[in-house]
């Protein structure tokens, strides 16, 4: 990242939490050690995942909450038979060990009875919905991102023309049971299960829509995969104005 000034900032990352950064000044061949982490401490809970780090409200600088889909292209573990995590998720809502909701704002909880005949028989899983809240840590100088509720689509067998949002689940309801599903990942060797893949984010997700305080935008299918790259580049060039901003000594000291 180039500042006011000419000079450029590097960082190189550990993991999605942990980075060291340089700053290479303008009449400076040689890089000058700015600035360290990690001031969180990856450390897994007795239930096997990451805790996630204490945020002071006064640290958060700005937060977007979105909905993403996730698909079977490009997250096949999700969707994996051998895996079961939709079927271990099911049968956690059927025996009432997690509660399910009708929708994403989590203020109605579904009966349980009412999914009893729907699966498997009459219908199939397409995908996922996710609700995620995105923020900038003025503490830990970084951006995270925040799963909320995760909610399984399906669509009836006999007529796949209509998708639908079975039920929504509170997520750091299910995070225990997610440590259980193990899996891992060639791009992060700190995966070894589900949660730790939500946990750093290692999935492919699209931007289905936008949630502000004057509503909901949702995204156009059609333009659906330039929107998320939209999302994506505007919380990069954010993340990139809050290093600047809060991490950079000033002139003024």
């Amino acid at each position: 990242m180039i500042d006011a000034l000419g000079g450029t900032t590097e960082r190189f990352y550990y993991n999605s939490f942990s980075y060291v950064e340089f700053r290479f000044g303008v009449e400076e061949p040689v890089a000058t050690f700015f600035l360290e982490t990690p001031k969180q401490l990856l450390k897994r809970n007795t239930k096997g995942y990451f805790d996630y780090h204490f945020i002071h409200g006064m640290n958060v600088f700005t937060e977007k909450t979105a909905v993403h889909l996730l698909s079977p292209k490009n997250n096949a573990v999700l969707f994996d038979s051998k895996i079961g995590l939709f079927e271990k998720l099911y049968t956690q809502v059927q025996t009432k060990q997690i509660d399910a909701y009708t929708n994403s704002t989590l203020d109605t909880v579904f009966e349980a009875s009412v999914l009893a005949p729907i699966i498997p028989n009459n219908y199939k899983l397409i995908g996922y919905k996710m609700k995620e809240v995105s923020f900038f840590d003025t503490h830990r100088f970084i951006k995270e991102s925040r799963i909320l509720s995760l909610c399984p689509l399906v669509v009836d067998k006999e007529n796949p023309t209509d998708t639908i949002e079975l039920f929504w689940l509170y997520y750091p309801s299910i995070r225990e049971l997610l440590a259980t599903i193990k899996t891992s990942s060639p791009n992060n060797p700190h995966i070894q299960h589900i949660d730790d893949l939500f946990f750093f984010q290692d999935f492919d997700a699209q931007l289905f829509s936008e949630i502000s305080y004057s509503g909901q935008k949702t995204t156009p299918s059609k333009i659906r995969a330039k929107e998320t790259e939209r999302f994506k580049l505007d919380w990069l060039q954010l993340e990139h104005d809050c290093w600047q901003y809060f991490a950079w000594p000033s002139d003024d000291y």
